[in-house]
């Protein structure tokens, strides 16, 4: 198995606590999962809740 860490920055023209509405939930995995078929088959929660911390297992569209 392949792991590691991946980050970026991105500036949001919102409010930092609307933002976080997405950003610190689950809901930013699922909205990724839904917009981005092409990208990725699936996006499992290996712990966490979306918080900081928040272990997500990645399942890439094969060939991608």
């Amino acid at each position: 198995m392949v792991s590691g860490q991946v980050s970026h920055e991105l500036e949001v023209a919102a409010p930092a606590a609307k933002v976080w509405e997405i950003y610190g939930t689950l809901q930013l995995p699922k909205l990724v999962e839904e917009n981005l078929t092409t990208i990725l088959e699936k996006i499992e929660v290996v712990e966490g809740e979306g918080g900081v911390g928040t272990v997500l297992n990645l399942h890439f569209v094969p060939g991608k």
